[in-house]
C-alpha cells in the first residue's frame, strides 16, 4: 500500500484526465487529489488550491506532488507547498507510466522509490520508428495481395 499522498497538478483538465486514465487501468486510488490551473487563475490561486489539497492529504503522511510541466504555473505553486512540508517530493513532467507506478506503489516514499518513479517515466518515452516502419511494410504486403 502507498505510504503517502499524492497530488496531480496541471494546466487545464489534465490533472483529471490522468488520474481517471490511471484509474482505469490501476483502479480507484485514494489519497490522490488533482489540481486544474485554469486561464484565470495566476500563481497565488494556484498555490491555494494545492495547498488546500496537499492539508486534505496530511493524514496520509508524506507527500508526493506531480506536475505537467517543468518550470510551469503548477509546478511553480507545488514547488512553494513542497517547501514547507518535510518529505515532500516534487516530480515534473508527469506521464502515465509513472502515474500507473505511483498507483500501484507500495511504500514509503523515500530515494528508492523516487528513483523507481522516475525510471518508469523515463521508460515510458519511445521511439516506435521501428513499429511503424516493420507496420509499413507489412500493410504494403497486405495491400500487394489484394492485387
Amino acid at each position: 500500500m502507498r505510504e503517502f499522498g499524492v497530488i496531480l497538478a496541471a494546466h487545464g483538465r489534465l490533472a483529471s484526465a490522468l488520474r481517471a486514465s490511471a484509474e482505469m487501468l490501476c483502479g480507484p486510488q485514494r489519497g490522490m487529489e488533482t489540481v486544474e490551473l485554469d486561464e484565470r487563475m495566476g500563481l497565488d490561486e494556484m498555490c491555494a488550491a494545492v495547498a488546500a489539497a496537499a492539508q486534505r492529504l496530511s493524514a496520509y503522511g508524506p507527500l508526493l506532488l506531480l506536475t505537467d510541466l517543468p518550470g510551469g504555473t503548477p509546478d511553480n505553486a507545488a514547488l512553494r507547498i513542497a517547501c514547507g512540508r518535510a518529505g515532500a517530493r516534487l516530480i515534473s513532467g508527469v506521464n502515465m507510466p509513472l502515474l500507473c507506478e505511483v498507483s500501484m506503489a507500495d511504500g514509503p516514499l523515500d530515494d528508492a522509490m523516487a528513483a523507481a518513479l522516475l525510471e518508469a517515466g523515463r521508460l515510458g518515452l519511445r521511439d516506435e520508428a521501428d513499429k511503424l516502419a516493420r507496420a509499413g511494410k507489412a500493410r504494403a504486403v497486405d495491400e500487394s495481395e489484394d492485387l
